[in-house]
């Protein structure tokens, strides 16, 4: 039997990543690799894709590849290949055109605002991924800092908190502004520097005030979100274009694993859903994308 596309093309980006003139001369093959890109066979697709993404197109070539490259991805029905369109532009390092970015935040604000299996989470995950490596990767927010009495919370090392209280009133905050909790030390300060000076806590948290009478519950966390201080909050102290970057992290009196995931998921997907254009969930941001555009 005869060699296979979907195996002539696992060779091709096999050979491509060795070997830097059959690369180039690949280059030259443009109408067998837009075939296999468009192929029926879904993993010819995705190997196909990630080839195009490996090789030394010259500039002019670029914007014609990336479009093929979205316009591909914008068709494709199966799930698992689509990531390897998003890998292959980034790859590319080539500018976008306006209508590429705005088609693919809004591919972005769909998986933010809709539901999944958990098979198909598993492929949208990496899917999701790709696209903010492209869409807000380079976007910066900058702090501006406080400039009135807000509660902070002040994680460390369990058995260190009579230090850092000590240490706080050394650098001039006061001690009627600092309390020990289950979970920190919180502190009422309009002054940040006094406790980044500090190297005895590990993490500053911001804590959004909530409507009174409010109980921060799982279940009523979409209500709370909604009629908490966050945004405002994040737009006060964050200046800077695109979407802010965030993790939950979900402290608990007794640990639990299983727990904590299932609170981390669901706060995750409610921020996203409430606010898409503002908030992506980014756990780990620099893991994600592999080169810089």
């Amino acid at each position: 039997m005869g060699e296979t596309i979907r195996e002539r093309i696992s060779g091709y980006r096999k050979r491509a990543k060795e070997d830097a003139g059959f690369a180039k001369d690949l280059c030259l093959q443009q109408k067998e690799l837009y075939a296999a890109i468009t192929d029926e066979d879904a993993k010819t697709r995705k190997n196909a894709a990630l080839l195009f993404g490996i090789l030394p197109w010259e500039e002019k070539q670029k914007a014609e590849i990336a479009e093929i490259l979205y316009e591909t991805y914008d068709k494709e029905p199966v799930l698992y290949v689509r990531a390897s369109y998003l890998k292959a532009l980034e790859d590319l390092h080539v500018e976008l055109s306006d209508e590429m970015m705005s088609g693919l935040k809004e591919r972005k604000r769909y998986i933010q605002t809709h539901s999944f299996t958990e098979e198909e989470n598993k492929h949208i995950s990496e899917e999701q991924r790709r696209l903010l490596c492209l869409t807000d990767a380079n976007q910066i927010h900058t702090f501006n800092g406080i400039s009135k009495k807000v509660p902070l919370l002040l994680t460390l090392v369990k058995g260190h908190e009579k230090y850092l209280m000590k240490e706080l009133i050394r650098n001039g905050l006061n001690a009627e502004d600092i309390r020990k909790t289950p979970f920190g030390i919180r502190v009422m300060s309009e002054n940040i520097s006094p406790i980044l000076s500090s190297r005895i806590y590990d993490k500053i948290y911001f804590i959004v005030p909530i409507k009174k009478d409010s109980l921060f519950t799982f279940e009523d966390r979409r209500e709370v979100i909604q009629n908490s201080l966050l945004m405002q909050m994040l737009s006060n102290y964050l200046s800077g274009e695109g979407c802010i970057f965030f993790r939950v992290n979900v402290m608990l009196q007794k640990e639990d694993k299983e727990e904590k995931h299932k609170v981390a998921n669901a706060f995750s997907k409610t921020l996203e859903e409430l606010y898409p254009e503002r908030l992506t969930n980014a756990p780990d941001r620099s893991s994600f994308c592999t080169k810089k555009r």
